[in-house]
């Protein structure tokens, strides 16, 4: 990449927003950031817009959103800490088309000093039709809430390991499943035991005695 790109492309930093973004508009650029000089910005915009040598990913993104053309620059938020009283981009995110429907499940931080989001797992509900019923939804994902409140926050391999379990049983068990891990802080999900120990059933046994004893008082 020549000296005349790379210039080029830290003065995009300069211009962008406090998301990254700026509006692609070539001419203009070019008279921002390199006023004097013979270049031609458009050229050196899609050189950027390429994937760098032996990777996938480029050092900016162009897209269009409703015919207004905007460029978004690649890792900003991994390199730029703007300060929070900058004022928020008015310029809307690139989105990409989705191939696939996805549902996010959010795991939030559960402490009295913080709110912020503690990431986002993504799994695919065409594979795990559970998650479409709200009652299931809803307990899976209450069930990761309770491991990040125990700091065993769940990663995406343990996340679809789980499903994958759950999806053996019928959903109203693997609902059941998923409360009683969360009432006992399991990190795991285990299948209910419907028989009683041997222990269980002689108190059992003995406090039915003592309620047919009580009666018969």
């Amino acid at each position: 990449m020549s000296y005349e790109v790379r210039l080029f492309f830290q003065g995009l930093w300069c211009s962008a927003d406090k998301a990254g973004r700026l509006e692609d508009r070539p001419k203009k650029l070019k008279v921002q950031i390199l006023p004097y000089d013979n270049l031609d910005a458009e050229k050196m915009l899609s050189i950027l817009a390429k994937p760098k040598n032996g990777n996938s990913r480029a050092f900016i993104i162009r897209y269009e959103v409703d015919n207004e053309k905007y460029i978004q620059i690649v890792n900003w938020d991994k390199h730029q800490k703007p300060h929070h009283t900058e004022k928020d981009s008015t310029i809307p995110p690139n989105t990409p088309l989705k191939t696939k429907r996805k549902i996010k499940i959010k795991i939030k931080q559960n402490t009295a000093s913080s709110k912020l989001d503690n990431g986002v797992l993504t799994v695919k509900d065409n594979a795990y039709p559970f998650l479409k019923d709200k009652d299931f939804f809803k307990a899976f994902s209450d069930y990761l809430d309770m491991r990040v409140s125990i700091k065993k926050k769940a990663t995406q391999g343990a996340i679809e390991l789980r499903l994958k379990d759950l999806h053996k049983y019928d959903i109203k068990t693997a609902i059941a499943m998923i409360e009683n891990s969360i009432m006992n802080s399991y990190q795991g999900i285990f299948e209910l035991k419907n028989k009683l120990s041997n222990s269980q059933q002689t108190k059992l046994q003995k406090d039915l005695g003592r309620i047919a004893e009580f009666g018969e008082e």
